[in-house]
């Protein structure tokens, strides 16, 4: 019994601690998956299956293979979770490519091969436009249609007018518009670097008439429809005739009213008339991008003649809760001028046209979600999901369903049900809206969602 005895003890002193091994490989772990970079070698060493997807939730993007893929490291920036970079990169045959990177907002991006002379892209579920920077593409294919040089647009503006397919090119950007096809194969010779990004939604929004106040800042409306009235907004010159000039600043809005300008303090997308004439004039402005959810925007057009500084001739803001966030790209201005003696007029509602087209990103469910649950919007919150896949339908079935059954047990009337429901959930808040003061609408639905939650527990239950 002795020696047994003594066997145990032995065992446990030769048994090696476990704790700093474990410590030690918890912090290998988490140093491997914080910095997310796999040391690059000068050939590509690893091997990554067609199913791996890289995920860029910032941008709500998905980049994949479509076929074992080489590469030797990459770079995620894992804060912003908007770029993804990979390095000696080989997907197909040939020589690897030294790095080539991702931005791309709103696209689902198959890598169809790559090489140092050619990368072929598929653009599913995206605009379709595509910017490629600090390389030089010698040639693009649109599916079956072919660009070398001499057919590239060198006018930025003709390119984006350019309702099919087309390619624009400058010094350091090669533009692509992809309307016929949703393969694109770049065409180019041993480049060191490539940085692709694609464009997000678009969408143009009006200088309206009529008139909006958001986190307490009073201005025209500016929104994706025009308004039936209009403005006109004259200006004369003291020192008679002279040329005209219309620019903009523009403002993230957010709730408590605090401002931060994108513009760089002056006014951009500038346009000029001298002439004594009139129409619609167009100026792109590069918006640095915005990757917070938006509340609101406010744009301020100010004009100047040659001898005046810039005066603030009016101010444009969206409505609340835009809840969009904004890529790096180019806007549009468009403003409908007009040029008489020493007169200037900007006109804006009805058909002039006046307005911005700008590029956005729509945010992903949960980024909607942790906005509301940063507001205290509890009820927003837990709806979130359910409202996104189902919309008014999960209101109705979660809500006013079970409210209706129980009416209607009591009223036994489905006229009078209706109208009660109409009463407690319709219209622009119904009387729930009505009679409990704003400050109080928090605390009332929650108790609202208690209340209901029992009302399905005694219907489960009966």
């Amino acid at each position: 019994m002795q020696n047994i005895t003594h066997s145990v003890k032995r065992l446990k002193t030769l048994k090696p601690p476990r704790q700093p091994l474990i410590y030690i490989t918890v912090f290998l772990l988490l140093t491997l998956f914080f910095s997310l970079n796999v040391k690059s070698a000068s050939i590509p060493t690893l091997k990554w299956s067609p199913q791996v997807v890289f995920k860029l939730p910032a941008y709500n993007t998905v980049v994949r293979f479509n076929d074992w893929a080489y590469f030797s490291s990459f770079e995620w920036n894992k804060w912003q979770a908007s770029k993804v970079s990979f390095y000696n990169l080989l997907v197909g045959s040939g020589d690897s490519i030294s790095q080539i990177g991702f931005a791309s907002p709103d696209t689902n991006i198959a890598i169809l091969s790559a090489n140092s002379e050619s990368v072929k892209l598929n653009l599913a579920e995206t605009e379709k436009t595509v910017y490629i920077y600090d390389i030089d593409v010698k040639t693009v294919r649109i599916g079956g249609n072919y660009f070398t040089k001499d057919s590239y647009y060198t006018s930025f503006s003709e390119w984006q007018a350019c309702n099919g397919d087309g390619v624009f090119q400058n010094e350091t950007l090669t533009a692509i518009k992809a309307t016929s096809s949703t393969t694109v194969t770049l065409g180019f010779t041993n480049p060191q670097t490539i940085w692709i990004e694609g464009e997000g939604k678009t969408k143009t929004w009006y200088f309206r008439a009529d008139t909006a106040e958001t986190a307490g800042i009073l201005g025209y409306r500016l929104a994706d429809t025009p308004s039936d009235s209009t403005i006109t907004d004259e200006v004369s010159s003291a020192s008679g005739p002279q040329p005209s000039s219309y620019g903009v600043r523009v403002w993230i809005v957010h709730e408590n009213g605090a401002l931060d300008e994108l513009t760089d303090g002056e006014p951009a997308a500038i346009v000029t008339r001298s002439d004594e004439s009139e129409g619609l004039q167009n100026a792109s402005w590069n918006c640095p991008g915005y990757s917070s959810l938006v509340y609101a925007i406010m744009i301020k057009v100010y004009q100047r003649f040659t001898d005046t500084d810039w005066n603030l001739r009016a101010t444009f803001i969206t409505e609340s809760e835009q809840l969009i966030k904004l890529p790096e790209a180019t806007w549009t201005f468009h403003y409908y001028t007009k040029h008489y003696g020493a007169k200037s007029y900007l006109f804006w509602g009805g058909s002039y046209g006046s307005g911005v087209t700008i590029t956005y990103v729509e945010p992903a469910t949960w980024e909607v979600m942790m906005h509301k649950l940063m507001k205290g919007d509890i009820l927003g919150f837990v709806m979130g999901p359910y409202t996104w896949l189902l919309g008014f339908t999960a209101y109705a079935l979660v809500f006013l369903l079970p409210v209706g059954i129980v009416l209607y047990n009591r009223l036994e009337d489905a006229t009078a049900t209706i109208i009660a429901l109409l009463l407690i959930g319709g219209f622009t808040g119904g009387l729930i809206g009505v009679f409990v003061p704003a400050s109080g609408l928090q605390l009332c639905w929650i108790l609202f969602v208690l209340g209901i939650a029992a009302l399905l527990y005694r219907l489960i239950k009966s």
